[in-house]
């Protein structure tokens, strides 16, 4: 893993690009200086791990490009997808604030560049910038309305409905429309990868892509998915068309 120490110039280009920016807007310069002397950019190979559950947390982690998936193994040693980090958000950013160890792994979805910031750093401008904490909470809370989404959905929706709203989400976080008026989702997942994020096996999320209305909505490839009708697969996710 390569690792640079960023110039204020380009930790600013950086991070004006992503939607962390709105942590550091309004910092004097001097802080946003302080913050790039402290802050390293790393480009990771594809499949290569940033950390493992339980390694402590040292530094706050952005995603600058690529993605991110973590994991945890479950009873049976079985690797979990439990969420996908795309470029502009923090990784695990409670560990990182309250010092605990990672509880979960993180590892790189294709060539990834990640942006380390100092923790204490970061933590000290939180402390003395209130517009900082005020955007660093808000993006907490994002993170905590997620997991809630999330758990609605595993809980309480089928598996059609599962691997639907997974779709429409990444859709909604990276997907770019294309010249037909579909969408593109531009990163590769196994089928374990997304049995993992839907909380099924990988058999069931095939036979689900494989079968009306999803085989005809969805297209895989390459490049990752093609979702060519976002009202229909809302539809899905919300039920009113689902099938098992």
């Amino acid at each position: 893993m390569g690792r640079h120490v960023m110039s204020p110039h380009k930790f600013s280009r950086q991070v004006t690009a992503t939607p962390p920016a709105s942590l550091f807007e309004g910092l004097p310069e001097a802080s946003r200086q302080r913050i790039a002397t402290a802050s390293k950019s790393s480009t990771l190979s594809v499949g290569q791990r940033l950390w493992a559950t339980r390694t402590a947390a040292k530094d706050f982690t952005v995603v600058v490009s690529g993605y991110v998936k973590l994991t945890r193994l479950d009873p049976q040693g079985r690797e979990t997808t439990l969420n996908i980090v795309s470029p502009g958000h923090f990784i695990s950013p409670l560990e990182s604030y309250r010092g605990h160890p990672y509880r979960c792994s993180a590892a790189a979805i294709g060539e990834t560049q990640i942006l380390s910031i100092n923790r204490e750093v970061l933590l000290d401008t939180i402390r003395n910038h209130p517009g900082v904490a005020l955007s660093f909470m808000d993006l907490v809370l994002k993170g905590e309305e997620t997991l809630w989404e999330r758990i609605h959905e595993l809980s309480s929706l089928r598996v059609a409905g599962r691997v639907t709203r997974l779709l429409l989400r990444l859709a909604e976080t990276i997907g770019r429309s294309t010249a037909s008026g579909a969408v593109l989702v531009p990163v590769r997942l196994t089928r374990g990868e997304l049995a993992g994020l839907c909380s099924t096996t990988p058999e069931t999320v095939c036979r689900q892509l494989a079968r009306a209305p999803l085989s005809t909505l969805v297209s895989t490839h390459s490049e990752g998915f093609t979702l060519h009708d976002l009202e229909a697969l809302r539809d899905i996710a919300d039920g009113i068309m689902g099938f098992d």
